[in-house]
């Protein structure tokens, strides 16, 4: 996709709108579908910011580090402070300096967490069998825990692997989306899985102890003693006592 171009703004398997961006002159715009529009559904969706209405709207005043001149609902697509990290580091293995925050969307596409995805979508190649341990490793150089490494020293394929289950979730703290086949125990990536033939967890990744403790072990006594006083919650566990799963509401069919 070319620099500063105009994408679609999907859900449901709808095209709600397009979205243009520029950067010469910092900003943002959408437009609704107006055949979206005219059939009353999801009237709910953008209830703030976006107007029902036909013509195109601007956005000038979300060029604040967080929305990165997009509207704020559209800008909460984007990798987090964590998942930024890793697009970054995977870009710089690439040779690619920078892209816009247009392009940024294309790559989540519909890798996403919430209901909305994006068109064109930047291809990635599919996941393949996924190795935590191999995971948390490539973190923790491209976290900077390893003063000898930079992202060209990185493969693109390993930090591909980690880029396509780290940048959707969300957070300052390592997480990854991941599917466990629930006969063989194979773990995947859950960037695009669905099927019922998987449990689809959000994997909180314990990398070192700066802090002297496990923070994902703690969560996980949180997360029994949340169960004890009877408050309901998606099943969580611990992977190798130490990593901290919880499947997914948006996934699991429970």
């Amino acid at each position: 996709m070319a620099r500063d171009k105009i994408i679609d703004v999907i859900a449901f398997g709808q095209e709600i709108g397009k979205l243009g961006y520029d950067l010469d002159q910092r900003k943002s715009f959408f437009q609704y579908n107006p055949e979206f529009l005219e059939s009353g559904q999801y009237s709910k969706l953008f209830p703030f910011i976006f107007k029902h209405t036909k013509p195109a709207q601007v956005f000038t005043e979300y060029h604040q580090d967080t929305f990165q001149g997009l509207p704020p609902m559209i800008a909460d697509s984007l990798p987090d402070t964590f998942g930024n990290i890793i697009f970054q580091e995977w870009l710089t293995a690439r040779g690619i300096q920078k892209v816009t925050p247009l392009e940024q969307l294309a790559y989540v596409a519909d890798r996403g967490m919430g209901a909305l995805e994006y068109k064109p979508i930047k291809e990635l190649p599919n996941s393949t069998k996924v190795n935590i341990d191999e995971v948390v490793n490539i973190l923790e150089k491209v976290l900077k825990l390893k003063e000898d490494t930079s992202g060209k020293d990185l493969s693109e394929l390993s930090l591909l692997n980690v880029f396509k289950i780290g940048t959707s979730a969300g957070g300052a703290r390592p997480k990854i989306l991941i599917s466990e086949h629930k006969e063989t125990g194979n773990i995947i990536g859950g960037d695009r899985e669905t099927s019922d033939d998987y449990n689809h967890y959000l994997v909180k990744l314990h990398i070192d102890n700066t802090d002297g403790y496990n923070k994902e072990r703690v969560e996980y006594a949180y997360y029994l003693l949340a169960q004890e006083a009877g408050i309901v919650m998606m099943p969580s566990k611990l992977i190798e006592n130490k990593h901290f799963a919880t499947l997914r509401y948006d996934r699991q069919n429970e």
